[in-house]
């Protein structure tokens, strides 16, 4: 009796503390895990109790209370296969909870057969209802998507016990989709507050409406990734990758637009062959494209960038420097203008001619990103790092003339812990080399450089690469572009332009 009536007292403590900490919030500001320690646990049920005291939906925190208290006691997600259906059977459908929209299972696939606004442009979504579900952290989920019109896709780390079908966006997690035009894809969220977060990415894909797509969507810490390949020629059409921290866990689905002008999916999209695969940090897509490495007795250096690497023939600048230093140096390169380091990883991942020779060989591998920088940068930094054995090749990442810090997409190598040094030219040009009067770049619209400014970059990228002592580097080829200074000027131009190149590889990349 006396333990009884502890465990009792227990609970109503507990609901008290909950009550203390959480009365004034809402129900759409909830989470599942309700006190933030990384478990679904009774507290995290009682929390959302109290919400019956200081909400009017009660009946919407009644349903949280018990599909998280189901959760409490449903085991962890194994390593593996989660779940798998191929649609062929029409009684899975009540595998899951459909919101504002009714779905069908029929010849072999998922559809959507009606939303309830009368204008049709609205969205509808399944999510997963066992309450393990609520428990999922990292996973793949993989699905074909047949006739795409508009918009659809996958939903990822969606917060089921809160889910609502009242707003189109009441799936409280990641959506990982097509756009509404069928011809790009993106990675975006729903706030806690069930109100649309954002695209955390867009970009456009090498398909259109009509097209049958596999998506590949991957959660993985704070990482999100997504591939879209043609099922009709096995070639990766568009891959996206994104960092977030709003959503830690939750269930996965299904979400399709109804239509988009005169796009419908209703009727004409369907999907199909869908698995969710727990994973631990061996199922990341880096972990799947190692090329084995070959050591033939030259340091070989491999440039992957645009017009900024290949305009005046940079590789080989830095090649001419360090075998003038006494190294024996091959340069190779893998430049495309305008090109960005994810549409490489594709070429890649689509088996890019010359590509797996190259990167064979490579000792080193210097990437320079669309605009010398963007904000995915670091994220298909690591993808690319995935095709070298890192226990043989060194990697270097250079900005072209953008400042290095501060600056997110710099902090985020340092997030992720990857290998990569930064050269910062970017520090170079902003610091040093625009305090002088010099015309660097050609007026040509997209700012290339001058043969000077590459060969000063070759200098810095050679220095960090090859511990060359800057001061010892031959610039007679390029005197021409200091004609106008003085002599004493131009001897004190390249002691501060030497005096900073070995500054910058002295100090740690600062963290923003």
């Amino acid at each position: 009796m006396k333990k009884a009536f502890l465990h009792l007292s227990l609970a109503f403590l507990t609901l008290f503390l909950c009550l203390a900490a959480s009365l004034s919030a809402s129900a759409a500001t909830l989470r599942a895990d309700s006190d933030g320690d990384g478990e679904i646990t009774v507290r995290d049920a009682l929390c959302a109790l109290t919400n019956i005291l200081s909400d009017t939906q009660s009946q919407d925190s009644l349903r949280s209370v018990l599909r998280i208290l189901q959760a409490v006691s449903a085991e962890t997600p194994a390593l593996g296969v989660y779940y798998e259906n191929d649609f062929s059977d029409p009684s899975t459908l009540s595998d899951f909870t459909a919101f504002r929209g009714a779905w069908s299972i029929r010849d072999g696939k998922l559809w959507l057969d009606s939303v309830p606004e009368a204008t049709g442009e609205s969205s509808a979504f399944l999510l997963y209802a066992d309450p393990s579900a609520v428990k999922l952290t990292n996973y793949r989920i993989d699905v074909d998507l047949y006739n795409i019109q508009t918009q659809c896709g996958l939903l990822a780390r969606c917060d089921y016990p809160f889910a609502t079908g009242t707003v189109s966006d009441g799936f409280r997690g990641y959506y990982i989709f097509t756009g509404s035009a069928a011809k790009n894809g993106a990675v975006g969220y729903d706030k806690p507050e069930n109100v649309w977060g954002g695209n955390l990415i867009v970009a456009d894909g090498k398909f259109s409406a009509g097209a049958n797509l596999h998506l590949t969507a991957i959660v993985y810490d704070d990482r999100i990734y997504a591939t879209y390949t043609d099922l009709d020629t096995d070639s990766v059409v568009l891959t996206l990758a994104a960092s977030s921290d709003t959503w830690e866990r939750g269930s996965f689905g299904l979400r399709m637009r109804n239509q988009y002008g005169a796009a419908v999916n209703l009727g004409n999209a369907a999907f199909d062959n869908l698995c969710v695969r727990v994973i631990d940090e061996s199922g990341l897509p880096a972990a799947e494209n190692r090329i084995e490495h070959v050591d033939n007795g030259v340091i070989d250096v491999l440039f992957i960038g645009n017009s900024y690497t290949y305009y005046n023939d940079l590789p080989t600048m830095v090649e001419t420097i360090a075998n003038a230093a006494g190294l024996n140096v091959k340069a190779h390169s893998c430049t495309v203008g305008n090109h960005k380091l994810r549409l490489f990883y594709e070429d890649f991942l689509n088996g890019d001619a010359g590509f797996e020779k190259k990167a064979a060989l490579a000792d080193i591998v210097v990437f320079q990103d669309y605009a010398g920088a963007v904000e995915t940068s670091a994220n298909f930094t690591e993808l690319l790092m995935s095709f070298f054995d890192p226990d043989a090749v060194k990697f270097y990442f250079y900005p072209y003339k953008n400042p290095t810090a501060p600056s997110k997409v710099f902090d985020r190598f340092i997030d992720l812990g990857l290998d990569v040094t930064v050269v910062r030219t970017g520090d170079l040009f902003q610091s040093t080399l625009k305090t002088y009067s010099l015309d660097y770049l050609h007026d040509d619209g997209a700012l290339h450089p001058k043969s000077f400014l590459s060969h000063l970059f070759a200098t810095q990228i050679a220095a960090s690469l090859f511990d060359i002592d800057p001061a010892t580097v031959d610039h007679s080829d390029y005197l021409s572009a200091l004609s106008s200074m003085s002599e004493s000027r131009r001897t004190a131009y390249f002691e501060a332009v030497n005096a900073k190149i070995n500054a910058l590889r002295a100090e740690p990349l600062p963290h923003q």
